[in-house]
């Protein structure tokens, strides 16, 4: 039980209450819920009883965290929808780079928050792979390119560059 600078004991729930806002650690990643559970039961005292909670400002102040937290989920798990394979390439890996950078500058509450996580992933990996793809290309453009007609061994380095573009299709 808690008691009041003039002696008055707390009802159990208002000093249950208080002493769960006391705790609320904004860094926790179950913030946004504690906050709404908190938010709910202050709702749920009566007046004379929310009166008593003499903490609500930290709970005020946590709401405005939590909402605050909520929008940078929403931004968030906006700009990973957005990434799509309709952009062109390079537009597609500065959107990636840009929203994850984002992400994990993000407070870890955010970042527990949002649910399309693996969507992102799975863009970085298609970007890496696309690279990939798009290296063994241009090595097969610059081994064409580099094809000397009047060199002895062109017929050889023309199976070579042929054999390099099969491998390529077969991709």
């Amino acid at each position: 039980t808690s008691v009041l600078y003039t002696g008055e004991v707390l009802p159990a729930e208002v000093a249950d209450l208080v002493e769960k806002i006391s705790k609320l650690d904004d860094s926790s990643t179950g913030f946004i819920a504690q906050v709404n559970e908190l938010t709910n039961a202050y709702a749920a005292l009566s007046v004379e009883q929310q009166a008593l909670v003499f903490n609500v400002m930290a709970l005020q102040a946590a709401e405005a965290k939590a909402k605050a937290y909520s929008e940078q989920i929403d931004s968030l798990s906006l700009a990973i929808t957005s990434l799509t394979k309709e952009l062109s390439f390079e537009t597609l890996k500065e959107q990636a780079i840009t929203v994850r950078t984002t992400y994990d500058e993000s407070p870890k509450v955010v970042q527990a928050g949002v649910e399309n996580y693996e969507h992102l992933v799975a863009f970085e990996a298609y970007i890496v792979e696309t690279e990939k793809a798009m290296a063994a290309a241009q090595a097969v453009t610059d081994l064409i390119e580099g094809l000397d007609l009047e060199a002895a061994t062109f017929i050889d380095d023309v199976a070579k560059a042929k054999a390099k573009y099969g491998a390529l299709t077969e991709q």
